[in-house]
């Protein structure tokens, strides 16, 4: 990539910044960041401009941009408080939405885009944008001239008229040479890294030579797991991918998450009342027992780890009595700045950044799971048969209790009881309401766990119908009867990743080992695996079948207990 900007990209850049820029600040309602969002979406841009040309490139920059400027930390303070700080460029009344109704306006009335185009470039969907237009209402009222009987009129605020005016000020700015050379350093950045593995790489192997031409005697090689797994097929036709055998996951390559290598469960902490300064966001929640209840242990990207000290967490009990961990998969919201706790009888949220914490009753003492929404817009707070939705926006929000069936992803996968060797995939939306139902050929005969997906792909833990896994149990291998499934929803196909367990029935991964936490990516599911020799984050891409280590868990041994954790990475539909 050269250093001087290519002078289409700039030409494109400067036809279209200045609208960028007045459209992220109509989101996040602060120029200096709705400036840096301006560029780093134009950077992204540049970096693969030679492909991105000649495809779409303005529904490209804009669906970086809206979903940035929408979850950016800027967008969650109020035009109140950016005016406060002298960085409002006009004050209106956009605090009265949230950041994703102002990325829904902005891109309605101020870029004239369809519901079904505003609904793409955000990835959420069609309701979305509509319950975000229904908001429009109070603005245009809160704005509307005043008459001399104190009424508003209402019908002289149109919604274009009304965002082109709250952006006029928005002063011009030539960020395309800037853009430009952010992508430059960024691509020679991934070029040193990547000249640095290889020179590593060259290191070890030059050490191994030295050593094979030394008389000492030659160490025994440790037995090594695939970086990349090939994809074979079962009997069936069903495409699969296996994980290394239990205990040598810290012989994988490295996939970066964005969550710090190792997690030390035991490692000392600090208080988060005692931080000088707020945390931003956090990369992972963890819970700690603490006798009879848990704390919450929040974990940066740089591996610090905190504690919620304020918060006390009592176990949850289902149906059966039995205690559970309140920590669900969906419990950190807005980039890893929100975290949901359920609770007898209430759904508590932590505020990360500064430890305030709300609590929102709910009329069940037996809530199972509190989990963030696709959009991040609602709470869903679930037992074994009651479920209700909060939508934490709003001042003095309320549980309100929805469908039974209500779900915080986009997609549920479930064994086919009366269908052996099918998985039945329904795609519904937060208060339960299912849009489609569809069934995928795998070989599995138990879902468990939560479901967790892209907006083209989910992935759930299930058991597999050993009769089509046993063929392929090879040495040092023994039974395979659990792992993962991951069901692409365009094509209507599974694919598997296999958990071997060991042939001496006494260690190995355990009963459910293998839960799903998130997708870095379309195509990399970030999952959990337990076993004798420990607990570790793994990736796994689902369209090459390679396994990666992200991190190692390291549980508190005394305990006997598995560590709950969830994490704020990619997308948890």
């Amino acid at each position: 990539m050269r250093r001087e900007p290519d002078a289409d990209f700039a030409r494109y850049a400067r036809a279209r910044q200045h609208r960028l820029l007045r459209g992220a600040y109509l989101v996040c309602g602060d120029l200096a960041e709705a400036e840096a969002l301006v560029v780093d979406a134009l950077a992204r841009l540049a970096d693969r401009w030679q492909r991105a040309r000649e495809d779409d490139p303005d529904a490209s920059v804009r669906r970086i941009l809206y979903r940035a400027a929408a979850s950016s930390r800027a967008a969650r303070r109020d035009l109140a408080q950016a005016a406060a700080h002298g960085s409002a460029v006009d004050a209106f009344p956009l605090e009265a939405l949230t950041a994703r109704q102002r990325a829904v306006l902005t891109l309605r009335w101020f870029e004239g885009r369809s519901e079904v185009e505003t609904a793409q470039l955000l990835g959420v969907s069609g309701g979305s944008v509509r319950h975000a237009e229904a908001a429009l209402h109070e603005v245009r009222r809160a704005a509307a001239p005043v008459a001399a009987d104190g009424s508003r009129r209402l019908g002289e605020v149109e919604p274009g008229q009304l965002l082109e005016r709250l952006s006029a000020a928005v002063p011009e700015l030539d960020v395309a040479h800037r853009s430009w050379a952010v992508a430059v350093e960024r691509r020679r950045a991934r070029r040193r890294r990547a000249v640095a593995a290889v020179g590593l790489t060259t290191v070890v192997l030059a050490l191994v030579v030295a050593l094979r031409l030394t008389d000492a005697p030659r160490p025994t090689p440790g037995p090594t797991a695939t970086t990349s797994a090939a994809l074979r097929t079962l009997a069936d036709g069903t495409v699969y991918a296996e994980l290394p055998p239990e205990g040598e996951e810290g012989q994988l390559g490295e996939f970066d998450a964005g969550v710090p290598s190792v997690i030390d469960t035991a490692a000392r902490v600090t208080r988060l009342s005692d931080l000088p300064r707020p945390l931003e966001a956090v990369a992972a929640v963890y819970l700690r027992p603490e006798g009879a209840a848990y704390r919450a242990v929040l974990v940066t990207s740089t591996g610090k780890q905190v504690l919620a000290d304020r918060l006390r967490l009592l176990p949850v009990r289902g149906p059966d009595d039995e205690p559970d961990v309140p920590l669900g998969p969906r419990a950190l919201g807005g980039r890893g700045r929100f975290a949901v706790f359920a609770q007898p009888g209430a759904v508590v949220r932590l505020d990360i950044s500064t430890g305030d914490l709300t609590t929102y009753p709910v009329p069940d003492r037996n809530l199972l799971v509190a989990g963030w929404t696709v959009d991040q817009d609602l709470v869903v707070a679930r037992s074994a048969g009651r479920a209700w939705t909060i939508d934490v926006q709003e001042p003095g929000a309320r549980a309100v209790e929805t469908v039974p069936t209500a779900y915080e992803g986009r997609f549920r996968l479930h064994s086919d009881q009366g269908r052996p060797g099918r998985l039945l995939v329904r795609v519904q939306d937060a208060r339960g309401v299912t849009g489609s139902s569809s069934t995928v050929a795998a070989p599995v005969t138990q879902v468990w766990g939560e479901t967790l997906g892209t907006q083209e792909r989910a992935v759930a833990g299930v058991f597999f119908d050993q009769n089509l896994t046993h063929p392929v149990i090879r040495r040092g291998n023994g039974p395979i009867y659990q792992g993962l499934a991951a069901v692409d929803l365009q094509s209507g196909s599974a694919r598997l990743l296999l958990a071997p367990e060991s042939p001496d029935g006494r260690t190995g991964r355990v009963g459910q080992c293998c839960a799903a936490l998130g997708w870095a990516d379309a195509r990399t599911v970030v999952l959990r695996s337990w076993g004798s020799h420990g607990s570790w984050l793994l990736s796994w891409n689902v369209q090459t079948g390679e396994v990666l280590r992200v991190a190692q868990v390291r549980e508190r041994a005394a305990t006997g207990q598995r560590t709950a954790l969830a994490l704020a990475v990619g997308w948890r539909y």
